[in-house]
């Protein structure tokens, strides 16, 4: 019927472009990184009600990254990247399961997670893979680089490697258990839009609106470069045989013609 249900006001966001963290359910709660250069805070809320089910305060200046979850042990973890702390914490208690100070500047890309290891990054900073879990390495770097790192676009990880785009126009593939470097390709414009997997397939978005599709393989294998014939910074979304694609004009629906 269109009437509003709840509001939270959650104060004003003390950083310097606005908050950009996107919001994510978790089992009937609203997670929330509210991370700025006032007192930052996880905060979960009763989605139904609004009401607060649990917060936490977070030791982290502004971020615009979005929390990331992952079942990992019959456990469903959310892990949170800012600077310069990198966190873990149980998505139903809130408790605090871990953090790793390895991380600087101004963050935006968001986590990734694959078979134990959670990914965090920005650039000027680092790249780091994370143990996960609740063994003693949870909360350790199994790996990390400094080369070729974004500074919008968040990683993903599929099949054992591990996607990185970045606005310097490169994107990279390791070996997302060692951090082996399988092959990196420079291309002529760079990517804000974060690369996306589709089955065998990633999709990312230059700034022009040209999308490249390359195989999950350890070597590189261009498959496609589809241009949508406008500048586009969205990242691509999949719903059945259908993808969706927010230009600098226009919002599109893109689907195989009969």
């Amino acid at each position: 019927a269109g009437q509003r249900v709840w509001a939270r006001n959650l104060g004003p966001a003390d950083n310097p472009y606005g908050h950009a963290s996107s919001l994510v359910v978790h089992r009937g709660r609203l997670l929330i990184q509210y991370d700025h250069f006032g007192p930052s805070r996880l905060i979960a809320l009763d989605a139904a009600t609004g009401d607060t089910v649990w917060e936490q305060e977070r030791e982290v200046g502004a971020s615009w990254a979005t929390p990331v979850l992952a079942t990992v042990g019959g456990r469903t973890e959310v892990y949170l990247n800012a600077e310069p702390f990198v966190m873990a914490f149980d998505a139903e208690t809130g408790e605090r399961l871990w953090r790793n100070e390895c991380m600087g500047g101004e963050v935006g890309p968001s986590p990734a997670y694959f078979d134990g290891l959670a990914f965090f990054t920005t650039d000027y900073a680092t790249l780091a893979a994370i143990h996960t879990g609740g063994g003693e390495q949870a909360g350790v770097i199994a790996w990390q680089t400094d080369e070729e790192l974004p500074d919008v676009s968040s990683p993903v990880a599929a099949d054992g490697l591990l996607f990185v785009a970045t606005s310097a126009s490169a994107v990279s593939c390791y070996d997302a258990r060692t951090g082996e470097l399988c092959w990196r390709e420079l291309f002529d414009e760079g990517f804000y839009a974060s690369p996306v997997v589709v089955g065998n397939r990633v999709y990312v978005t230059d700034f022009k609106g040209r999308t490249r599709v390359f195989a999950v393989a350890r070597e590189y294998q261009a498959l496609a470069a589809n241009e949508l014939g406008e500048p586009a910074m969205g990242t691509l979304a999949f719903r059945g045989n259908r993808a969706y694609l927010r230009g600098t004009r226009y919002l599109y629906c893109l689907a195989e013609v009969p």
